[in-house]
């Protein structure tokens, strides 16, 4: 996915060259920066980027060239304010050097480990943005910008990336988030009568370690490569038997049938407890739980109806033992037939909602309430909006004629603005910067107005509709 930081490079290449440059520096002090293959004699006019706002990728730093601050027979800039300085320049002879996919060693070197990680290696004609370095590796995780195994043996420096603008290099990421605030995509996420702070019923907020309570000494964290659905899970660790995480009180009706579910993998030789307590009991367990010991992905489902005096229930996603590891994704809690349910902050449009489908459980595993995945097709739930209210906690509220087969809204979500020059999006990285461009070349309020009009009924206007399925029909 593409980062912040390649957005804003790529867009400013877009733009008109003479207003955005974008290069690779060999060095920088407080005070200048050095870049002897591209502003070494490209122009023998010192005053050329006068004021000109630059920016150092590495440092995250912003600055102005100096009046007549363009050495052209160095390719030395001087800059003000004064930025942070990097480490002691580094120029590598071609002696004792190799490259793979995505290294440089030189072992004339002894760097300090970890002093380049976030500045850029120059050889060859190609470029590694570093990750991480030893004393004498440095390493770049997303390879060589030639997607090859490196230059070999060759003269390198190691610098930092740099963009030069005519104004803040903050107006460059103001557009592209308006783009991606105004630019929406299809997701899937797990209807539920109650919604997680941060909405994170389907574990995909950063927050998902404070949202989720730890219980019983367990520790939390979030999980990128061990994943159903989305970019992330929850990862839980028993510090204890029967440790982990919990969703915190869940206001119910007793007497009345509801289902709560969650997907479960496991650390090979593990297990995993997931089961809804009686909070006004102690938290007594109430009806059954439902155990895996599966890294496979398994659906955990819980069919329960409050006892007599219960108000409030819990729900515990645990570790049998102290020291099993389980992972959880896709949280809910649902009717036991037709009800209406709460959206998610992110949904406050009724234009944003596609369609309610069911995901009906697999074959039965070896204990009670788990259920294989993916081994049945989804298929479209009756629903209906319930209301509407802009003023509300929740915005949007529908109704949906559910049973047993676990409900998920189809809708369309903004996707999230970028902070970090490191944080990604699952955004087409043309199309933003192509978006973008257009924002920005727009000359007046009112036609950026309307390029983001027009970003937006792209999603909004669209024949996305729910087709019943197909009976063929026999022409008389």
């Amino acid at each position: 996915m593409a980062t912040m930081i390649q957005l804003v490079r790529q867009l400013a290449e877009r733009l008109s060259p003479s207003e955005h440059v974008t290069g690779v520096a060999d060095d920088h002090t407080a005070t200048t920066l050095t870049d002897t293959r591209d502003q070494k004699y490209s122009s023998a006019d010192a005053n050329e980027l006068d004021r000109k706002f630059i920016y150092l990728e590495a440092v995250k730093m912003q600055s102005r060239i100096t009046e007549e601050g363009k050495a052209p027979a160095t390719g030395i800039l001087t800059v003000s304010p004064d930025v942070t300085d990097a480490p002691t320049a580094v120029t590598g002879s071609a002696a004792n050097v190799s490259t793979t996919s995505t290294t440089l060693t030189d072992t004339d070197e002894s760097m300090t480990v970890n002093e380049w990680a976030g500045y850029t290696i120059a050889a060859g004609g190609l470029y590694l943005d570093v990750t991480s370095n030893t004393a004498t590796v440095l390493t770049g995780t997303d390879g060589w910008s030639d997607g090859s195994s490196g230059p070999g043996a060759v003269a390198w420096t190691v610098g930092t990336r740099y963009l030069i603008a005519d104004g803040p290099i903050q107006t460059l990421k103001n557009a592209i988030n308006l783009v991606l605030r105004n630019t929406f995509l299809p997701t899937f996420w797990p209807l539920s009568l109650h919604v997680m702070g941060n909405d994170a019923n389907d574990m995909e907020p950063s927050t998902i370690a404070t949202d989720y309570t730890a219980e019983n000494s367990g520790t939390l964290a979030t999980e990128s490569t061990i994943v159903k659905n989305g970019a992330q899970a929850l990862k839980a660790t028993a510090g204890a038997a029967l440790s982990g995480a919990s969703t915190g009180n869940i206001n119910v009706v007793e007497g009345k049938p509801y289902y709560a579910a969650a997907d479960c993998s496991v650390k090979q030789g593990d297990d995993a407890d997931f089961r809804v307590v009686n909070v006004q009991d102690s938290d007594a367990q109430i009806d059954d739980n439902a155990t895996t010991d599966e890294p496979s992905w398994t659906e955990l489902v819980i069919p329960f109806t409050p006892p007599s005096g219960c108000e409030q229930v819990d729900v515990f996603m645990l570790g049998t033992t102290s020291g099993d590891v389980t992972y959880w994704d896709d949280f809910q809690i649902w009717h036991g037939g037709a009800g209406v349910y709460p959206m998610p902050s992110w949904l406050t449009r009724p234009e944003q909602v596609i369609g309610v489908r069911a995901f009906p459980q697999g074959t039965g595993g070896p204990s009670p309430n788990d259920y294989r995945s993916n081994e049945r097709g989804s298929f479209p739930l009756i629903w209906d909006f319930e209301s509407v209210d802009r003023r509300g906690t929740s915005e949007l509220r529908i109704w949906v004629d559910a049973a047993g087969a676990r409900p998920f809204i189809y809708a369309l979500r903004s996707l999230a603005e970028l902070s970090a020059d490191t944080d990604t999006t699952p955004a087409d990285q043309d199309k933003v910067v192509n978006w973008a461009s257009r924002y920005m070349e727009a000359e007046t309020g009112e036609q950026r107005a309307r390029v983001l009009s027009l970003l937006r009924s792209l999603y909004f206007v669209r024949p996305v509709t729910e087709l019943p399925r197909r009976v063929g029909v026999t022409m008389a």
